[in-house]
């Protein structure tokens, strides 16, 4: 932990500020990070990637209880399909996607991080 001090030119005791990290000063990434991957298996039409991957990064985020303060990036997606002997088509949807939770904030020296008298 550093502190700063703070002199004064009265002869008062100088002040430091403790760095903590608040909400207050911004985010600058994410303290949690995950890839994952899941497939749907075969189903048929009036679907596609992109609701696969929002159903898989919507499941990854309620199944760990993640929370609001998150979000997520598709890695990577993919399509099968196959026509059966009657012309039926079925689709099988791939996503991997990454989850970021936790924002973690800048550091900073601040009063409300706490003060030190020297």
């Amino acid at each position: 932990m550093q502190i700063r001090a703070r002199q004064s030119h009265t002869g008062e005791k100088k002040v430091s500020f403790k760095k903590c990290r608040l909400k207050d000063f911004g985010q600058e990434g994410w303290n949690q990070n995950e890839t994952y991957a899941n497939s749907s298996g075969w189903m048929g039409g009036g679907h596609d990637q992109g609701q696969w991957c929002n159903q898989v990064a919507n499941s990854f985020i309620a199944s760990r209880q993640v929370g609001p303060l998150s979000t997520w990036t598709k890695v990577t997606s993919g399509e099968e399909n196959h026509k059966d002997t009657w012309g039926h088509v079925t689709y099988k949807y791939s996503c991997t996607v990454k989850v970021s939770w936790d924002p973690l904030y800048f550091e900073r020296e601040d009063a409300r991080c706490g003060t030190v008298e020297q």
